[in-house]
């Protein structure tokens, strides 16, 4: 099988007070393939987030390779090519508060040279899945935390990518809302690659494997190798 996402011997650190730096990531390895769904794990501050934006370019590690389609996601010619092949649903907000939530998914699709008609449509049939459809024409500020996140991860599934980052997409939801969520990925993850950050054990049905992380530790040193 491909090897979509690769990660070599990553250790990824922060600065932190009195000189510090928290290594956030240490030494982590690991492959997604074609079609698998890695199920990113543990408690908050052990690098879920961080794991998904340094698949994105969004951060550079301190050591060790990540591969993204074969390419650096962190260098300007990688970043080009890896991230208009990537679904991404984050924590914080990526919707324009200014557009409609379809106007946000009209000009998503138009910059990433995906069908804006066919994009569309098919946002449409996901949103009416979890039950979001009338609010496609509310901007993102008029939202709840949960109708907001269920419209990201629309956004995100909209052209149907190759790879999908996901990170807790069952967070703010209600008990209905959640299922929903879960039953429309155990659909739209078949046959695709995943990696998903989540606490959320109901997720774990979806997974082909888990990658459990470790909580953040200080360091004094800025060598990421003890």
């Amino acid at each position: 099988m491909v090897d979509i996402v690769v990660f070599r011997d990553v250790f990824l650190s922060f600065a932190g007070s009195a000189g510090a730096r928290y290594m956030v990531l240490r030494g982590v390895s690991f492959e997604a393939s074609e079609g698998e769904v890695v199920l990113v794990t543990g408690p908050s501050g052990s690098g879920k987030t961080s794991l998904l934006k340094l698949v994105l370019g969004l951060l550079k590690p301190d050591a060790g390779i990540v591969r993204v389609f074969g390419e650096d996601p962190a260098s300007p010619s990688g970043a080009r090519l890896v991230r208009r092949r990537i679904g991404y649903q984050a924590q914080e907000p990526l919707l324009i508060p200014q557009l409609s939530v379809e106007e946000n998914i009209r000009l998503y699709l138009s910059l990433r040279g995906a069908s804006v008609v066919e994009g569309l449509e098919r946002a449409k049939r996901l949103a009416e899945e979890l039950g979001i459809a009338p609010l496609l024409r509310k901007r993102p500020p008029r939202l709840s935390g949960g109708e907001l996140r269920r419209a990201e991860l629309v956004l995100a599934l909209s052209d149907s990518p190759p790879l999908l980052l996901l990170d807790e997409p069952t967070a703010m939801l209600d008990h209905d809302s959640a299922l929903a969520v879960i039953r429309l990925l155990e659909r739209e993850l078949q046959g695709k690659t995943a990696i998903i950050a989540t606490h959320d054990p109901r997720l774990r049905p979806l997974a082909s494997r888990e990658l459990p992380l470790m909580d953040s530790k200080p360091s004094s040193t800025l060598n990421p190798h003890p």
